[in-house]
């Protein structure tokens, strides 16, 4: 409901909060292939998660044509756009060492969102910025800035307008 589509807009708004922050003007801003490709991954994944949702009895075997597709299609772009690492060996290495975890966390999502609480892994999922950004900072590799607190709050903020915004309405 609307509570969600406002902590969306939160959960953005923070972003460019964090980017005005790092310097970044608006007008410097260029959209490349790969902001299509994050667009088209990031629709196709509230695609699937809203199906695995609802339809509950939706095989394993629909979860690893999905993996083996995103596989192909990263693979696809990795050697064709990016013209790909000059070592094979390491190329190898790569696919392999991130395939594991890729599948993990598509079995993690998919479980979850078949037996568990959507909402949340829904915020556990927006937490996800907020803990890399605190770790950053705790290991000395980013600093606290005015900006980088005001964006992790309008994130937080964002959770809790889509966890408890429906209390508000009842209010």
């Amino acid at each position: 409901g609307w509570a969600h589509g406002l902590g969306c807009i939160c959960g953005l708004v923070g972003l460019v909060v964090m980017f005005i922050g790092r310097g970044v003007e608006l007008d410097e801003i260029s959209l490349q292939a790969g902001h299509g490709f994050a667009a088209l991954c990031a629709l196709s994944w509230a695609l699937y998660s809203a199906m695995s949702a609802r339809e509950k009895q939706l095989g394993t075997n629909v979860l690893g044509a999905i993996f083996l597709i995103s596989g192909c299609l990263n693979l696809i772009y990795w050697y064709g756009a990016l013209r790909a690492p000059p070592a094979p060996a390491h190329s190898l290495l790569v696919v392999i060492l991130s395939a594991i975890p890729l599948y993990g966390a598509y079995m993690l999502w998919d479980y979850a969102m078949k037996y568990g609480d959507c909402q949340l892994v829904g915020m556990s999922s927006f937490l996800t910025p907020v803990l890399a950004a605190l770790c950053l900072v705790a290991i000395g590799a980013a600093s606290p800035t005015p900006y980088l607190i005001g964006s992790l709050a309008l994130v937080m903020l964002g959770i809790g307008f889509a966890k408890y915004g429906h209390m508000l309405a009842k209010t």
